[in-house]
């Protein structure tokens, strides 16, 4: 009787073992045909893309304009010079982001569009946009909005919070596609479709920088005197 309760366990252990691995074959198994699905890569040419080339132009533009302002004459050096030098880093970082060399690669895959949202969230973020107002504003007038600020205060505010909002949404919806799911046409036709849309919005959400940007040169040439492009 002992020694058919041993068998009887081994072959419920060996029973229970053999599930197990056939649970985790199945595992991986879908989750490497929705990595496939997932990792779809997007074919589209921003060469040839207006909104992604108009971002460029416009951020050379915006550039033309704070450049012309004579920031080291002595009357508004102090306040002049700061705010182009703070700018300068906005524009930097533009310039080396995953989002400004992406017409070099005609494939644009989940990641791609994850990372350059997450990118504007931190990296950019932090730098410039997510206090751009009250920095000009301290280098200007201490803190304080005058006259001819404020309407550029408070378009530069509702701006700022609508690209925050969209690349907390693209970043989210990037998280979304490593779930697990079962491999369907809808499904993958789903993501393929999400991929051509949330570029679509992330080139917009990069603009929306841009709109920023040119608010403030606009409201720069005008105060300290420079010409606009």
């Amino acid at each position: 009787m002992k020694e058919f309760f041993k068998e009887f366990f081994k072959f419920l252990s060996d029973s229970i073992l053999i599930i197990c691995l056939a649970f985790a074959s199945f595992l991986f198994i879908i989750n490497f045909f929705h990595y496939r699905e997932v990792s779809y890569q997007y074919n589209t040419d921003l060469t040839q893309n207006k909104l992604y080339t108009d971002f460029k132009e416009n951020l050379s533009s915006v550039e033309e304009k704070m450049q012309s302002v004579d920031y080291d004459n002595p009357e508004f050096a102090l306040t002049a010079k700061p705010i182009y030098e703070y700018f300068n880093g906005c524009k930097d970082v533009l310039e080396n982001s995953l989002f400004y060399s992406l017409d070099k690669d005609n494939l644009i895959d989940d990641m791609d569009i994850y990372n350059m949202n997450n990118e504007l969230l931190k990296e950019y973020n932090n730098v410039c946009m997510f206090n751009i107002s009250n920095n000009i504003l301290n280098m200007y007038n201490e803190g304080r909005i005058s006259d001819s600020f404020e309407e550029v205060y408070n378009n530069i505010e509702t701006k700022r919070e609508i690209a925050v909002m969209y690349a907390e949404f693209l970043t989210k919806a990037g998280l979304g596609n490593s779930a697990y799911n079962f491999s369907t046409d809808t499904f993958k036709s789903s993501i393929y479709n999400e991929n051509a849309s949330y570029l679509d919005l992330t080139i917009k959400n990069y603009s929306m920088i841009i709109s920023i940007l040119e608010d403030v040169a606009d409201w720069y040439v005008v105060e300290f005197g420079g010409r606009s492009v």
